[in-house]
């Protein structure tokens, strides 16, 4: 009697579900405008159903359009097999002979079936006019280079974080019109100083952070851009922002005098010593000692003349001074 062997389970699918998730994390990032890139995906999430099954959910979690032609258009369809599971779109467009970014932020409505509560636009050139993102209603956060992006009428009814590289004064008018029923968190990387407008200030009820990254901001104008009743909880700022600086603590000040109920309860500054130090411990350790330990000392010696001020109003401060590039820097919160 004759038989066939069966055939042996391939080594790969012998690994436990983690293992294949893990691997999947490793793989290169998924974009759509690397036809190569792409193709390797599909080929690795393909094998088989049950790696299909792992793989998908963790692959496309986060994806980056790179519009560089109309194909562009037509594969960001394929999004619909997968918006179920993305989580984050980054689009990094550079303007030129590419598609417009308009029919792009249109199509997200319908491949994205409003799964995707994030969507961060990069862009190296200025856009010529305002992105509405039609029918995005679940769209929690937005990050746009600049304010040219904002849409024009009330939109993203659910946007509660908004990040913007530079704030003008018809920016913030904007932002009011358009999110002000929803929007929780501001950051951003730099405030221009008011100009006079009849609309200033505004009111957004609901926004309760404020974020600065630069770390060349002398003040914030929350009492020229911002009404008194709007209900600014937390602020966080780049510690130099006291160096050889009151204007950010006479803003401070006035905005809070301001209010019937002063809503400010925390100020968080951070600061990085500037450079990459790669594990090395003695490396790191002199700069604690030196460039660093300079920062801090500098930041205490300049909060000391404020510190009676945001004690008596029961201001809590943190502070955060780590290694690494001075750049952004996520709160712990």
């Amino acid at each position: 009697m004759s038989g066939t062997a069966p055939l042996a389970t391939p080594p790969l699918l012998r690994l436990p579900d983690e293992l294949l998730a893990d691997i999947a994390k490793q793989l290169p990032p998924f974009v759509i405008g690397g036809a190569k890139e792409w193709r390797s995906r599909l080929a690795f999430e393909n094998a088989c159903r049950r790696i299909r099954a792992i793989v998908r959910p963790v692959r496309c979690r986060d994806v980056t359009i790179i519009p560089t032609g109309q194909f562009v258009l037509q594969r960001i369809q394929l999004l619909r097999d997968y918006s179920q599971h993305l989580r984050e779109l980054s689009v990094e467009w550079n303007g030129g002979s590419g598609p417009s970014l308009h029919p792009l932020v249109d199509a997200f409505a319908y491949t994205l079936r409003l799964h995707a509560p994030t969507i961060a636009i990069r862009a190296k050139v200025e856009h010529s006019s305002a992105l509405e993102f039609k029918n995005l209603s679940k769209l929690v956060h937005l990050q746009i280079p600049h304010g040219i992006f904002l849409p024009t009428v009330p939109s993203l009814p659910a946007l509660h974080e908004l990040r913007i590289i530079r704030l003008e004064a018809v920016d913030v008018v904007r932002i009011a019109n358009c999110f002000a029923q929803s929007l929780e968190s501001l950051v951003f990387d730099t405030i221009a100083a008011p100009t006079s407008t009849q609309d200033l200030p505004v009111l957004l009820p609901h926004l309760h952070t404020i974020r600065c990254n630069s770390r060349a901001m002398s003040s914030l104008y929350l009492a020229d851009y911002f009404s008194a009743q709007t209900p600014i909880e937390t602020i966080a700022v780049h510690a130099s922002i006291l160096i050889d600086n009151n204007a950010f603590m006479r803003d401070l000040k006035r905005f809070t005098a301001s209010q019937h109920r002063q809503s400010l309860k925390r100020i968080h500054f951070f600061r990085a010593c500037g450079y990459l130090h790669f594990s090395d411990a003695t490396d790191t350790a002199a700069c604690a000692s030196e460039r660093l330990g300079v920062h801090e000392q500098d930041f205490w010696r300049w909060y000391a003349p404020h510190r009676q001020w945001i004690n008596d109003n029961g201001i809590d401060v943190t502070v955060d001074f780590r290694h690494g590039p001075d750049e952004y820097l996520e709160t712990d919160e």
